[in-house]
């Protein structure tokens, strides 16, 4: 397996597969799989979600709702466009509000908290999510 680190912006590189979106998607978004459906739908960290986690895969591409599309399971992720400025080497986490990482972790009682990898340039990210899940108390 390579995995390319040198990728250009809107792209990927890393251990994909093929899922259907339960709901439009855009590259970067973090998402769970939902047993009910078989689906990939955007996770939600907050109190009283949890239903929408674990983390274990970000959208590779724009996918609309109901279309089977790629989702990169482990590898490096570039999006000008999506992602935040991230700070370089910082941890990465799973969303509160449904969307890309974010570099701040959720901190609400109830709330949830997984790293899910971290920033390698203020606009790619190594996606490599922990099956470790905190509860915020």
């Amino acid at each position: 397996l390579g995995v390319n680190a040198l990728i250009a912006d809107e792209s990927s590189s890393g251990i994909h597969s093929m899922f259907t979106a339960g709901e439009a998607l855009v590259r970067g978004d973090v998402v769970y799989f939902k047993a009910g459906d078989s689906r990939m739908w955007k996770v939600n960290m907050t109190t009283g979600n949890a239903d929408k986690i674990p983390a274990v895969a970000m959208a590779a591409d724009d996918i609309g709702s109901g279309n089977v599309g790629k989702f990169l399971l482990q590898g490096f992720v570039r999006d000008n466009g999506t992602f935040p400025s991230y700070t370089i080497a910082g941890r990465l986490y799973a969303p509160e509000a449904e969307g890309p990482p974010t570099q701040t972790a959720p901190s609400t009682d109830g709330d949830i908290v997984q790293v899910i990898g971290w920033a390698v340039t203020a606009d790619m990210v190594y996606f490599n999510p922990s099956n470790d899940i905190i509860e915020v108390a």
